[in-house]
């Protein structure tokens, strides 16, 4: 790909075919990350999804930087352990065009150009130290596998039991928010079938029952 994309120069850390996909990881000198997952048609690139991510190097609690963060991971070293954290823009789909992928880059950094890692010691990855960033950005491959996990496909919908013609039920997960009716045990059953899917499609999931009088979350 030789286009002129925002927030250059960019630097390719790694290519490969992902999903049946063209996909190239790429750095630039502030440390923001970009993935590109190339479509193509008959052998010819289309359009493109790209995500970019702002990338921190940080020290102390991990689960605190998971509050701000949508990947945290621990990097170990002979000498020491590093932690680093991504924050990813929404992936946004663009055609093969100078244009139209300058624009995608451009919103998705208007989108986490002010993030920041609140209440923990952290520098964004254009100003860690040399043994941090090799730490991190020596094996792409990881790092590559952390980003593209945003792009996985979504999981089938949910099939929930036979219409009146014997044709199968579906619905979207995310549609689905309420259990009632039927006895206690059948509730509880749904329930758990609903929370088991939201969970596998990385939604958080907040149950509340009423019983008795009694509310239980």
């Amino acid at each position: 790909m030789e286009f002129d994309l925002p927030l250059g120069p960019w630097k390719q850390l790694f290519s490969a075919q992902w999903d049946g996909h063209p996909v190239s990881l790429q750095e630039n000198r502030e440390g923001y990350l970009l993935l590109l997952l190339f479509e193509e048609d008959a052998g010819k690139t289309t359009g493109a999804v790209a995500l970019l991510s702002k990338a921190f190097a940080f020290k102390g609690d991990p689960s605190k930087a998971l509050a701000a963060a949508d990947a945290v991971f621990i990097k170990k070293a002979v000498e020491a352990t590093h932690s680093f954290a991504l924050v990813q823009a929404r992936p946004r789909y663009a055609a093969f065009e100078q244009e139209a992928l300058a624009q995608a880059v451009r919103e998705a950094y208007s989108e986490i150009s002010g993030a920041t890692l609140a209440g923990i010691e952290a520098k964004q990855l254009g100003d860690a130290s040399p043994e941090e960033r090799d730490a991190l950005l020596g094996d792409p491959f990881s790092l590559f596998s952390v980003s593209a996990h945003s792009l996985a496909k979504p999981k089938q919908r949910t099939a929930f039991g036979s219409s009146s013609l014997g044709k199968p039920v579906f619905a979207d997960g995310y549609s689905l928010y309420a259990v009632t009716g039927a006895d206690e045990r059948e509730r509880f059953n749904y329930l758990r079938l609903l929370a088991e899917d939201a969970l596998l499609e990385g939604a958080n999931v907040l149950a509340i029952d009423e019983c008795n009088g009694n509310w239980a979350f």
